[in-house]
């Protein structure tokens, strides 16, 4: 219809109101942007952001376990010197991430292919699991099996472990779980008994996906080649010792005021006490003592020169010789002052 004929209400000529043109919606966000600002994203990272982070945080031990950290730097000390009698060379190893996710999330981190190694912790009740990635195996079986040093062949990208190169795997295995057992039984006696091998972590049922546990990455750099693998503990298998990685360790400050630890001291080292000498102690009927009177004598079963006791309260400090000086009765001290630990065993008793 020509322009001039259109109704100017805006409807065609049969009364019917035309549609407005509608305004176009475009996407703040795409699903993709979504998902990975609320942490689902895949594939799933072992720390996710988001939402995702904010739902696993309350899983985790929330009391802090500072003992931890300090057992795989000392495993990270070991590993050098084991691993240098079976590469022939210098070897190096380094802590990743040390982190408390979802079982589920810790095993699909892992890289396939891969070497899985399950081992039982004796004197914890309770399994882990040891992961190597093809970096790792490749780095391994190039230098033990004469690739040449330095050489990166990439052979084990796409295929499993052969039967000899899982035995080398195994070995390795064998070798880093042998220094992880000494770094732990620092803190608590633990044995790591190899269980079975696995070529995917999905095939080791050690908890549910859901469950929290311990995942820890570490890598080994030998001649400029890094090649990371993965300790993953079940959050059910540290249960029984978690209390004993809670503790502090000697160095640790906890947050102390220097300032206010010295003034607290000098205080105390300045504080009035008072202490009391104890002649003798004897223990008297009630109707005896209603009927002393004055002039009546009470003997002590005491020695001119027996020592003394010299109390705080009711503890007792140390013991003495009683003299005089200047005119005034005088303690001689004949024992060592009884320390605060031994002061509180007494307080105990």
């Amino acid at each position: 219809m020509p322009d001039e004929l259109a109704p100017p209400d805006g409807s065609d000529p049969d009364g019917r109101e035309l549609d407005a043109p509608r305004p176009s919606r475009e996407l703040l966000m795409t699903q993709q942007e979504i998902d990975a600002a609320i942490g689902f994203e895949e594939p799933r990272r072992a720390s996710a952001p988001g939402l995702r982070a904010m739902v696993d945080a309350g899983a985790g031990p929330r009391e802090p376990l500072p003992l931890l950290p300090v057992v795989f730097e000392d495993l990270v000390r070991r590993l050098p010197g084991s691993l240098r009698a079976v590469f022939g060379g210098e070897v190096e190893a380094s802590l990743g991430s040390l982190a408390f996710v979802r079982y589920g999330d810790a095993i699909e981190s892992v890289v396939l292919p891969a070497q899985v190694v399950t081992f039982r912790a004796e004197g914890w009740d309770g399994s882990g699991l040891l992961a190597m990635g093809p970096d790792f195996a490749s780095l391994a079986l190039d230098v033990l099996l004469g690739a040449g040093r330095g050489l990166l062949t990439g052979r084990l990208a796409a295929r499993p472990f052969s039967v000899i190169e899982q035995s080398i795997l195994t070995r390795l295995a064998d070798v880093i779980l042998r220094e992880a057992e000494a770094s732990f039984g620092a803190v608590t006696p633990v044995a790591f008994r190899r269980e079975r091998v696995e070529a995917d972590p999905r095939l080791a049922h050690l908890a549910a996906v859901g469950d929290m546990a311990l995942a820890v990455s570490l890598s080994l750099d030998l001649d400029g080649r890094s090649a990371p693998f993965t300790l993953i503990i079940p959050l059910s298998t540290l249960e029984p010792v978690r209390g004993l990685f809670g503790r502090s360790f000697a160095g640790a400050k906890q947050g102390r005021d220097p300032l206010w630890s010295g003034h607290l001291a000098t205080e105390l080292w300045q504080a009035p006490l008072e202490a009391e000498a104890v002649l003798h102690e004897c223990s008297l009927p009630l109707r005896r003592v209603l009927d002393l009177a004055v002039g009546d004598t009470l003997t002590f079963d005491m020695k001119p020169d027996d020592l003394v006791e010299v109390r705080c309260g009711r503890l007792p400090i140390t013991r003495g010789r009683m003299g005089r000086v200047e005119g005034r009765i005088a303690i001689q001290i004949a024992e060592p002052v009884a320390t605060p630990r031994r002061l509180g065993q007494e307080l105990a008793e």
